[in-house]
């Protein structure tokens, strides 16, 4: 039995080895052999772990970059397979910053408001901020991105 796949660096490249509660099947690359996640999982990823993708604001660049135009990705993705956080960083992310205009994340901006009061923050890995946004009931905890929120 083949030994379960740990932290290693190939060709220089740092390879980091994660685990998922809920498998998901990665989808094929084109004419390779390769498999990987799929675009829309791949963003909701980033907002759940931006410290192996580049850092927060890396991510914020990339969805600012790449989000409107894989917006209908991101979304079915997330609603199929997101938890309510994933779908308030994501819904904050796409609606407040980048102004893609969906139901269903208007949809999950009206489920945000019934879990207020919870321990909702932007980025996993930075402590709560004073500033907040009202619709979606999180925390603003990246500096690059403050400015979308109100400050308590």
């Amino acid at each position: 039995m083949p030994r379960f796949p740990r932290n290693s660096e190939v060709n220089g490249i740092k390879i980091i080895v994660t685990q998922e509660t809920n498998y998901v099947e990665p989808m094929k690359a084109r004419n390779s052999p390769v498999r990987v996640s799929s675009i829309g999982k791949t963003f909701m990823d980033m907002t759940r772990r931006p410290d192996y993708c580049g850092g927060e604001e890396h991510v914020l660049e990339s969805f600012i970059e790449h989000g409107k135009k894989y917006a209908p990705l991101i979304i079915k993705e997330v609603d199929k397979l997101g938890r309510h956080i994933d779908k308030v960083r994501v819904g904050f992310i796409l609606d407040r910053i980048i102004g893609v205009n969906n139901k269903k994340i208007s949809e999950w901006k009206q489920e945000a408001g019934k879990y207020r009061g919870s321990s909702k923050v932007l980025s996993p890995k930075s402590p709560f901020s004073p500033y907040f946004d009202e619709e979606w009931f999180i925390s603003i905890n990246v500096d690059m991105v403050k400015s979308y929120g109100k400050r308590n």
